[in-house]
């Protein structure tokens, strides 16, 4: 899995990296069909995008993951590699599950980004980038994230950054 976020990238470099549909299939279609990606799911917000795949060869995944990155952005690898986190295997299910409950939000408890996610795995689901694997995880995510939620006061006051905003305008 391969993560650019606020945590710890400047806002151009995350702007550039933002994507939205027609770009994730974009992503997809460069990548999907080749032998180094099985699987993909993106995952593309005002604070993300992530690359989540299953691949036979992740390091050279990886290679050609950054360099179609550094295409579409046209941000230097090197840029990307500086503010780009990996995670491999428990490390990167791990984050996810703390970004669909809401653990890796700006604001905790977030709760449009569980929808987010939903929208972006529908996307990829829907272009045929998902199977066994990434099918089974991302239902597992979504159905965690929502039970977290239900069973837990996370997301009790939690707003989107946009939300506080306007909130903040109006007073």
């Amino acid at each position: 899995m391969l993560s650019i976020s606020f945590t710890n990238t400047p806002i151009e470099v995350l702007e550039a990296c933002a994507s939205n549909k027609d770009d994730i299939t974009d992503y997809l279609s460069n990548t999907i069909g080749t032998i180094f990606f099985d699987e993909m799911v993106m995952i593309s917000t005002c604070n993300r995008t992530e690359w989540v795949f299953v691949s036979p060869e992740p390091t050279k995944a990886l290679d050609v993951l950054f360099e179609t990155i550094k295409e579409k952005t046209n941000v230097s690898r090197s840029i990307l590699e500086q503010h780009a986190t990996v995670y491999h295997q428990i490390n990167a299910l791990g984050h996810l599950f703390r970004v669909v409950c809401g653990l890796k939000s700006m604001v905790l408890g977030e709760n449009e980004i569980l929808a987010q996610v939903k929208h972006n795995y529908a996307i990829c689901m829907e272009f045929g980038a998902t199977s066994g694997y990434l099918n089974k995880l991302f239902q597992l995510l979504i159905a965690t994230g929502k039970e977290v939620r239900n069973v837990t006061q996370i997301s009790k006051g939690a707003h989107s950054i946009s939300s506080i905003a306007i909130e903040a305008m109006k007073e």
